[in-house]
């Protein structure tokens, strides 16, 4: 069984995921947690069972990516951040969450060769092109500049992607 704290989390993530009209008063939130608790679905937020949260309301799409050089095929809201995908559905934890409003870069891929901000890039969006993570970049035995670059001046900003640690 989760801890609350972590049905917590799944909560506040469903919540900010949620389009900003979306408003839940705290006893929703409380109930909430307290049927996801029990395993239940309540109200206006959803807890799945692979730990996403969503709000009622909303439908999904499946939406086949090629990432990384791989097709990978997801359900989820067509709104939805591709940052959220690329770190909770496909596991790849490259991309960061830093500002959430495309200003720091922490999660910035590449889409068909071109930067794009993952946190504000709803997947329908970019869901034709090739998106490439810091993972998709180099390997071990063959390191992408970008990645020799890391790693030899050793420096990070806070600013700066640093998904290759």
């Amino acid at each position: 069984m989760r801890s609350t704290r972590d049905l917590g989390e799944q909560i506040v993530k469903g919540i900010l995921s949620a389009p900003v009209e979306t408003v839940y008063p705290i006893d929703e939130i409380k109930a909430a947690l307290a049927h996801a608790q029990r395993g239940e679905r309540s109200g206006k937020i959803l807890v799945a069972s692979n730990g996403r949260s969503k709000s009622e309301g909303h439908d999904m799409a499946n939406f086949t990516l090629r990432v990384n050089g791989e097709r990978r095929t997801v359900a989820v809201e067509p709104d939805t951040p591709l940052l959220y995908i690329l770190r909770n559905d496909l596991e790849l934890n490259g991309p960061k969450f830093g500002c959430g409003l495309a200003q720091c870069g922490a999660c910035t891929v590449l889409v068909d060769g071109k930067p794009v901000r993952s946190c504000v890039a709803p997947v329908s969006s970019v869901a034709k092109g090739h998106i490439t993570t810091i993972e998709g970049l180099g390997t071990v035995e063959a390191l992408h500049p970008l990645q020799r670059a890391f790693t030899r001046s050793r420096r990070v900003s806070a600013a700066t992607a640093v998904a290759a640690w």
